[in-house]
């Protein structure tokens, strides 16, 4: 019997059908550091969505009077200030929700150094 994919090409439609397979039940050890990456990719998007939001929030907000170094309200404090902030607020994040983790393969000696 073929084994892969199997093509049926008609003007009509295209159908594809794949020879069945038992169904088993494979538990797969994944690599623990695997959680802590996700959980920093979802606070560093988090954070970039709360970001874009304030930024976007208060440019659209503010007006256009001069207020701030000669800019109006909503350029400085938009692209000036409110970058500074999450700036120093992102240092606060990465030391808090981002945890140190080793990108060495604990399963394999390290090739004769010794620190």
């Amino acid at each position: 019997m073929h084994r892969g994919w199997i093509f049926w090409i008609n003007l009509d439609n295209i159908s594809v059908s794949m020879p069945k397979k038992a169904v088993t039940s494979i538990k797969i050890d994944l690599d623990p550091r695997m959680k802590i990456c996700r959980r920093a990719l979802a606070v560093a998007w988090g954070f970039y969505a709360i970001f874009l939001l304030v930024i976007m929030l208060s440019s659209y907000l503010l007006g256009n009077e001069p207020r701030l170094w000669g800019l109006p309200r909503w350029v400085a404090v938009g692209n000036l200030i409110v970058p500074a902030l999450f700036v120093a607020a992102l240092v606060f994040v990465i030391e808090r929700f981002i945890p140190d983790i080793s990108l060495r393969d604990n399963d394999k000696p390290e090739s004769g150094k010794e620190e």
